[in-house]
């Protein structure tokens, strides 16, 4: 928002943002943080890949009205993935485990992310550190909080 081209300053905007494929308001009038001079943020932590949606941006009572909203719309395509799931193997642990992906290139999924979508560890996350293109093993520096079981589904996400 600018007067005359000149950004205003010391104001607090506030953001509203809907979601578009059912008009439901998700944000309303949270305040915006100033960054910058006259640059303003707000952390969308719900965001989700794949979501339409449409922000408005309202500038307080000192902003003309003209000038006052701004609005827009984001949208984020879901990244690339490939769904898999966990393989019987000795060596299964915490921090490694055998996949059904059969890419013979080490470390093709190195630095992809590994979601579980089904058993004990669905929804934790973790960064793929190495990947062995010989037996199939995705390992990982920080591992899970247990062992995965055989026929777990995973999603590998390239970013």
């Amino acid at each position: 928002m600018t007067n005359g081209g000149t950004p205003y300053s010391s104001y607090t905007p506030t953001i509203s943002i809907w979601r578009v494929s059912d008009n439901s308001l998700i944000i309303s009038s949270a305040s915006m943080v100033n960054v910058a001079s006259s640059i303003y943020k707000y952390d969308f932590t719900t965001f989700i890949y794949g979501v339409a949606y449409v922000y408005l941006i309202t500038g307080d009572s000192g902003v003309p009205p003209q000038e006052r909203y701004q609005w827009g719309n984001c949208y984020q395509e879901i990244p690339d993935r490939t769904i898999g799931t966990v393989q019987t193997d000795a060596g299964n642990s915490a921090t490694q485990f055998k996949a059904s992906q059969t890419n013979g290139t080490a470390d093709y999924w190195k630095d992809a992310l590994c979601i579980f979508l089904s058993g004990n560890l669905t929804n934790q996350v973790k960064k793929v550190t190495a990947y062995n293109g010989t037996s199939y093993i995705l390992s990982f520096t920080n591992g899970y909080t247990g062992t995965p079981a055989n026929g777990d589904t995973y999603a590998l996400v390239n970013f």
